[in-house]
């Protein structure tokens, strides 16, 4: 920040911002002082505040702020009278007036600071949480060590604290896939490994939908690359899931044939010889009807692997182990299975499956709207088959839109799938089930309120 008239000599300064903050993320130009300003100058910084001059561009807007004056009258009048009086000055002057007026005057300039604290605290106070929780678990375990008989209730809790500490420190590193020190000796196929058996179910579920999502087999284009080609899946259920067996059409023709018919015995308020393109959203949401039930399958899935994970993690984190200032845990961490997990954990896992479920809902009301598709898949799509079409006659029509339509639909069912598998895996599973699973433990949990 610097009085206008000593601008043009900040050299030096704004050396020193460019290089220990290169970005500008920390700095924040103000010129003060604007009403000493000759019109040149005035001028020229208005075209400093415009980004017109690259040696005094920042990341940020530079602002403008008009001082108290050292006249008397002007030194008695209150903030509100200073503030109308430079907003006036501000609004009035042929030069300052250009400047965009959130960069104009001291209350946009508390805002603008306001909001770059508070947007710095938002980024940075989970940081700094996540690193106290980190430090705050070892720290428990020496000063629970170090208490003695006559303090066994305080030390207990102590122990408690810092057994939940593990609990959440392992809970959340294991749902992102990092896998420390201690489930290094336990099988891969673990339920503490639980992002593993989440990647498991997922490409088990992206697999059953394309396998079996489809109400029927089309035979207007080929199915592309799925899971049975080159692109094999990591995971192998055992055994495989039992695949459904889908209505297939003897031939293109008698499955457009049905498709046709369909288009005649649905005929609306169309001019005689034209078909309504919404029979195109009919066919898309017969084709589709299965993703529900194969996403719920999934959803409980998850919901299963958290829950064992949890039945397994426990004890983990409460077992009795010894530690260089003595013991630490607890030599029943079994138990605490059925007097934590059951009544505090699971309750909150059945509220992240009740809220995946609702989100689900959404999935659904989205694929039953009309259809909307902005992928040049589609078109290209669209394009290949009426180039293959040519000409028909008159009383071809019907069955050529019949068949149009079904390549349309199909061409939508592939693209919206794929969106779908996605959709699932991102906005259900890990916004519901592993973005936070640390976070639905209890934060503070007193001994005497599950029992000793």
């Amino acid at each position: 920040m610097r009085p206008m008239p000593m601008l043009t000599r900040n050299q030096p300064i704004l050396k020193l911002c460019k290089e220990h903050g290169p970005s500008g993320e920390h700095t924040l130009g103000v010129i003060t002082r604007p009403d000493v300003a000759e019109a040149a100058k005035a001028r020229n910084l208005v075209s400093v505040m415009q980004h017109e001059d690259k040696s005094f561009r920042f990341k940020y807007e530079w602002h403008v702020v008009r001082n108290r004056s050292s006249e008397p009258e002007e030194q008695s009048l209150s903030q509100d009278q200073r503030d109308d009086l430079e907003e006036r000055f501000l609004n009035g002057h042929p030069w300052w007036k250009q400047v965009d007026s959130g960069s104009r005057g001291i209350e946009k300039l508390r805002e603008r600071l306001r909001e770059r604290l508070f947007n710095k605290a938002k980024r940075e106070l989970p940081r700094l949480y996540s690193m106290l929780r980190d430090r705050l678990g070892p720290l428990e375990e020496q000063l629970a060590a170090l208490g003695g008989d006559e303090m066994q209730e305080g030390r207990l809790q102590s122990m408690w604290d810092a057994a939940m500490n593990r609990l959440y420190n392992d809970a959340r590193v294991h749902s992102r896939g990092k896998y420390v020190s201690n489930i290094n000796d336990l099988a891969p196929k673990d339920d503490l490994h639980l992002r593993s058996r989440v990647v498991d179910q997922s490409e088990a579920f992206r697999d059953k939908l394309i396998a079996d999502g489809r109400a029927w087999n089309t035979r207007i284009r080929p199915e592309p690359a799925g899971p049975d080609s080159d692109l094999v899946s990591v995971h192998k259920p055992n055994p495989p899931p039992v695949r459904t067996e889908k209505k297939t059409h003897d031939s293109l023709e008698a499955e457009v044939a049905e498709v046709t018919d369909m288009l005649k015995q649905s005929r609306g308020t169309e001019l005689p010889g034209f078909f309504s393109p919404e029979r195109i959203s009919q066919l898309f949401w017969r084709m589709s009807k299965g993703w529900e039930a194969i996403t719920k399958d999934h959803i409980e899935q998850i919901y299963l692997c958290c829950k064992l994970y949890f039945h397994d993690v426990t004890p983990e984190a409460f077992r009795h182990k010894a530690r260089s200032m003595g013991k630490s845990g607890f030599s029943k961490a079994r138990t605490i299975v059925e007097r934590l997990v059951v009544p505090y954990v699971v309750p909150e896992l059945d509220k992240c499956k009740r809220a995946a479920l609702d989100e689900l809902t959404e999935l659904e009301l989205d694929r039953e709207d009309f259809l909307i598709n902005a992928d040049y898949r589609f078109l290209k799509d669209c394009r290949n088959h009426r180039e293959s079409r040519g000409l028909v006659r008159g009383d071809e029509l019907a069955a050529d839109t019949g068949e149009t339509y079904l390549s349309a639909m199909w061409s939508h069912y592939l693209i919206q799938r794929n969106i779908y598998i996605q959709n699932v895996l991102q906005q259900v599973i890990e916004r519901h089930f592993l973005r936070n699973l640390a976070e639905i433990l209890p934060r503070r949990l007193a001994l005497n309120e599950i029992g000793h």
